[in-house]
C-alpha cells in the first residue's frame, strides 16, 4: 500500500505548549472501494489508486471525480510519486511517469530530459527534483537531480539535508525553514509557517515558526502520515485518525480500527485507508474513507 508521504523524523527540545483538545469527529463514510494508494494536495483534491491499475482524483469541494485516463500502456501497480499543488507525478511498474493535472483529471507526459532511473519525489512549477548519486562523485554522495519544467535543463546539486528546495522558484536555491525572507515554499510537513516533527519518544510535535510549540500525540504511539496544509494537520494513531485546526487547537478523533495505513486532508475533510483485505495473489486493497472537518467557529 502507497501511503501519504512519510513524516519528518527531526529531534529537537520538548513542546512547550500543553497537548491540545480532542474531540470527537463525525463518523466517516465509505468514498470507494479497492483502492491501493493515497494522497492530497492538502488543500482541495485528493488522488487514489486501484487495484484495477487506475487512477482517481477527487474534488473535496464538489465531490467531483476524475478517471483518469491512463496515457502509458501496461501500467500496472500505479503509485503516486509525488504531489504539490495541484498535480502529481504518478509513476507505472516498472518504471514509465506522467503528470497528472488533479484539477481536470488530464494528463502529460514527464519531459524527455528526465533522466528515466530516477523516480520523480519532488515537484513545483519550476522544477522536477530525484535524489540519487552524484555522477562523477564518490559513493555514497548523493545529490538533487533536477529538471526545469520550462527549459529542459537537467543539473545535478549535492544533497543539503537541513534545507529544503524551492521547486516554484526561477533557480532551485536551498531554503532554510522559517526563513522569514524565503519562507513561501512548502512541503508535505511545512507549510511556510508552521512545521510536524517526531521528537525520540514518538510524539507528534507542531512547531512554529517564532512561536510557541504543541505536542499533538503523546498517548505512546509512532504518529504516522502527518501532513500539515491549508491551517489543518492529519495524522494516524492507534487505531484512529486526527486532524488539528492550528486557528482554534482543537483536534479531532475519528475512529477507523486497527486496520488502516493512510491518511490524508483537505481543508475541509479528512480521508483514511482503512479495512485492509488481502486477495488470493497477496496484494493488499483498502476501502478510503471520508468525514468533513468542521469548521472553526469565528472569533
Amino acid at each position: 500500500m502507497v501511503a501519504v508521504l512519510a513524516l519528518l523524523s527531526v529531534l529537537g527540545p520538548p513542546a512547550s505548549g500543553s497537548p491540545a483538545a480532542t474531540v470527537r469527529g463525525a463518523s466517516l463514510r465509505r468514498l470507494a472501494t479497492n483502492i491501493t494508494g493515497l494522497s492530497s494536495d492538502r488543500s482541495r483534491y485528493v488522488v487514489w489508486t486501484t487495484a484495477q491499475n487506475g487512477v482517481v482524483t477527487y474534488d473535496s469541494f464538489t465531490g467531483r471525480r476524475h478517471d483518469v485516463a491512463v496515457p502509458v500502456s501496461h501500467c500496472t501497480l500505479p503509485s503516486i510519486g509525488a504531489i504539490h499543488a495541484t498535480e502529481a507525478v504518478i509513476v507505472c511498474y516498472p518504471s514509465p511517469q506522467f503528470l497528472l493535472n488533479l484539477v481536470t483529471g488530464t494528463t502529460s507526459p514527464i519531459p524527455p530530459a528526465w533522466p528515466i532511473d530516477f523516480g520523480v519525489t519532488g515537484i513545483g512549477s519550476g522544477w522536477l527534483r530525484s535524489t540519487g548519486p552524484c555522477a562523477g562523485g564518490p559513493l555514497p554522495s548523493l545529490c538533487d537531480i533536477l529538471l526545469n519544467r520550462q527549459t529542459g535543463e537537467l543539473r545535478q546539486q549535492p544533497r543539503q539535508s537541513s534545507t529544503v528546495l524551492n521547486l516554484d522558484a526561477p533557480e532551485p536555491t536551498p531554503v532554510v525553514r522559517c526563513d522569514p525572507k524565503r519562507g513561501q515554499f512548502t512541503t508535505p510537513t511545512y507549510d511556510g509557517h508552521n512545521y510536524l516533527v517526531r521528537d525520540a519518544s514518538g510524539n507528534l510535535i507542531l512547531r512554529r515558526c517564532g512561536g510557541r510549540s504543541t505536542a499533538l500525540s503523546r498517548d505512546g504511539f509512532y504518529a504516522a502520515d502527518a501532513t500539515i496544509g491549508s491551517g489543518i494537520a492529519s495524522w494516524r494513531d492507534g487505531g484512529a485518525v486526527f486532524a488539528y485546526r492550528l486557528d482554534d487547537r482543537i483536534t479531532y478523533r475519528y475512529s477507523v480500527g486497527p486496520t488502516f495505513v493512510a491518511v490524508t486532508h483537505t481543508s475541509r475533510a479528512i480521508f483514511a485507508a482503512s479495512e485492509i483485505q488481502e486477495d488470493r495473489g497477496g496484494s493488499f486493497t483498502a476501502t478510503l474513507l471520508t468525514a468533513r472537518i468542521p469548521v472553526a467557529r469565528s472569533r
